[in-house]
């Protein structure tokens, strides 16, 4: 039986190009307050806020389908890009 590990969010940072690309990619939308990279960065070790993964999702062009998407087990479905860090 294939046990699936729950991401992290380091994984989920690195895997959509690192803090840096995370901050521009929230900061780019009017609508959300701009964040820097050091901020991101604290969420590889801290976890990212639910508010912020909604953010990240939109801004890619993602759909939301429940609250559920937030949690971590979910992300892979959110975030295509997980699969490749993850079999890393």
């Amino acid at each position: 039986m294939k046990t699936t590990t729950q991401p992290t969010p380091a994984q989920l940072i690195d895997a959509l190009g690192g803090a840096s690309a995370v901050a521009r990619l929230i900061s780019a939308d009017p609508h959300n307050k701009p964040i820097t990279p050091q901020i991101v960065s604290t969420w590889k070790s801290q976890g990212i806020p639910s508010h912020r993964i909604t953010q990240i999702a939109l801004a890619k062009g993602r759909t939301l389908r429940s609250s559920a998407d937030l949690d971590p087990t979910n992300w892979p479905r959110l975030f295509p890009e997980l699969k490749a860090v993850q079999a890393a």
